[in-house]
């Protein structure tokens, strides 16, 4: 789950949105990781990789952090934690005997839903209201407000300027007007006002070190 457009996200969201109701051996299987876990899972989503050789199932948590308790020291995904979700899985599957699902070598990964709805929601935020906070705050200079996924990123021109202006009184109320707007496209409540950030750059540094490429920059 990547961007807004991958099926394992579409199916979430029908799933919060109460469109569609869960497998009964996912639901199990789902309420089985949250206590397992103690980490809150939203959607179980079974598909087939390698030109439907391999099953893969798709745990998705809220976020990053939970993702990352799955993780072992070094950063991979705990192989103990992902064996036993195989094998509850392949439990709930022996008690049932109309279900047709695949278990072997089967491929558990992780997703997390909240970082793929905020940039679903960045994605609703308009150029017409970009330039209508550069033209509002003027004062700033600001080259570009340029999106790319959840996030958006103020470019200066220069590199002074962006140190001299970064935390400006200005630069607050920006954030806070496109933090409202952005909460207007939030469908699922999952941006923070808390935790929402502005990036910072400039177009010294974007011409310089990314050759003026927006492929470059965000490759």
């Amino acid at each position: 789950m990547i961007v807004p457009t991958d099926k394992d996200y579409t199916d979430t969201k029908r799933i919060l949105k109460k469109e569609k109701e869960m497998n009964p051996i996912f639901q199990k299987l789902k309420d089985w990781i949250s206590i397992e876990f103690n980490q809150r899972v939203l959607n179980l989503y079974y598909d087939t990789i390698d030109n439907g050789k391999r099953p893969r199932l798709n745990v998705i948590f809220e976020n990053y952090q939970s993702v990352n308790t799955i993780r072992n020291r070094i950063g991979n995904y705990a192989k103990e934690k992902k064996q036993k979700i195989k094998g509850k899985f392949e439990e709930l599957i022996a008690n049932e005997s109309t279900v047709d699902f695949k278990t072997e070598n089967l491929f558990v990964i992780f997703s997390a839903f909240n970082p793929i709805a905020q940039a679903e929601a960045n994605g609703f935020i308009s150029d017409k209201f970009l330039n209508s906070l550069k033209e509002k705050y003027e004062q700033l200079k600001i080259w570009e407000l340029s999106k790319f996924g959840g996030s958006t990123t103020v470019f200066f021109y220069t590199e002074k300027e962006l140190e001299e202006r970064r935390q400006s009184q200005e630069i607050i109320a920006l954030r806070e007007e496109y933090l409202e707007q952005l909460k207007k496209y939030d469908e699922f409540n999952v941006v923070n006002s808390e935790e929402f950030i502005l990036r910072f750059d400039s177009k010294e540094n974007f011409d310089n070190k990314y050759e003026s490429s927006w492929y470059y920059y965000y490759k």
